[in-house]
């Protein structure tokens, strides 16, 4: 579980509105791994686990190769810097 709700952003979403490309946060779920890694709604995902993601599908497919525990690195775009965020997952509830 990360605890998101995303939205694809491709390569004309992305020109258009001066973004990169990737998955777009639209909700962040409470006490949730991404909510405890300070996940933002509005930053966009660029990679997961060192992987670059376009889909939320590209994330649950990395997600899926994890355990329970396990520490991955978030890089996401806000307001026009790029953050490494920890995120540590956990099962779904």
């Amino acid at each position: 579980l990360v605890g998101i709700a995303g939205r694809e952003i491709n390569e004309a979403t992305a020109e258009q509105n001066d973004l990169p490309v990737g998955v777009l946060v639209v909700e962040v779920q409470d006490n949730t791994p991404a909510y405890l890694a300070s996940m933002m709604v509005g930053d966009v995902i660029t990679e997961f686990d060192g992987q670059k993601v376009t889909s939320v599908q590209d994330i649950n497919r990395i997600k899926n190769t994890k355990n329970k525990g396990d520490v991955v690195t978030v890089k996401v775009y806000r307001e026009g810097e790029y953050l490494d965020l920890k995120l540590t997952l956990v099962e779904r509830p």
